[in-house]
């Protein structure tokens, strides 16, 4: 058997994360004695170079929030579809003569698509996407895939993006799939919701909330309460970490050897 293998995670913070116990898991479930997963809370992404520094081995890392965007400088490499999504939420690094070598990729394009399929009806043309961070661009990535149309919102609009105020009834109204990528919802925001026309919803609105803890948010529970359908994001959690994994692992033939 060859020596531990390293999987992490970055970000901050990290007292939420689904990473590390779904992968303890895994690696308990699977009889995988030789992986590790760990979490690194840092305050400067530019920290991840000291990390690999001190674990020299490690496969790869997940990226959450805030550095899905700020880690791309970083690497040595970016996949298209992480080209594509504007973000990165999977390294996998490579060692060359004990030197580092990182390529980024989006996972959070695999699972959100793959969990919106498993959903959503063929005939959503039009989208709202709130939030302008990585798992945005992730979002926004598979949106376009499908032709939908997007209007995008922000509380700092800038370029394509609008403020919350100008969407009016009418867009809320057209826009059949809303989709949260913000992180209110979440500990310590599970009091806050975005502020939309809510009043606006019906049965045929569409929900996805990217907040998977806690399992209902207020922006699910408005929904709820106007007959849309609604959805939580821990399936494309589970999706992307086993996209994540394969990535890290798709050159090991016999992972316990």
């Amino acid at each position: 058997m060859r020596s531990g293998k390293l999987i992490g995670l970055i970000g901050n913070p990290l007292s939420q994360s689904f990473s590390n116990g779904y992968f303890t898991e895994k690696f308990n479930r699977e009889g995988l004695t030789n992986f590790k997963h760990q979490n690194f809370e840092i305050q400067d992404v530019k920290q991840v170079l000291t990390l690999l520094t001190e674990h020299p081995g490690m496969l790869g890392f997940n990226v959450t929030y805030p550095f899905k965007k700020m880690i791309i400088p970083l690497l040595s490499q970016l996949d298209p579809v992480a080209l594509a999504a504007g973000a990165v939420n999977t390294v996998k690094v490579s060692w060359r003569e004990n030197r580092p070598l990182m390529v980024g990729y989006n996972t959070d394009v695999t699972g959100f698509r793959m969990s919106l399929d498993n959903w959503i009806p063929g005939s959503v043309s039009q989208a709202l996407v709130l939030g302008s961070g990585g798992a945005a661009g992730a979002v926004r990535a598979v949106l376009n895939e499908k032709g939908m149309s997007i209007i995008q919102l922000s509380r700092n609009p800038s370029g394509a993006c609008i403020g919350y105020k100008e969407a009016g009834a009418a867009v809320a109204q057209k826009s059949l799939l809303w989709v949260n990528c913000t992180p209110l919802g979440m500990r310590p925001y599970e009091n806050m919701k975005p502020e939309l026309d809510y009043q606006s919803l019906t049965m045929h609105h569409h929900l996805y909330d990217l907040v998977y803890n806690p399992p209902l948010t207020r922006f699910m529970e408005e929904g709820l309460q106007r007959g849309a359908q609604v959805k939580n994001g821990y399936e494309m959690l589970v999706l992307q970490a086993e996209s994540s994994w394969d990535i890290w692992t798709r050159h090991d033939e016999d992972l316990n050897s």
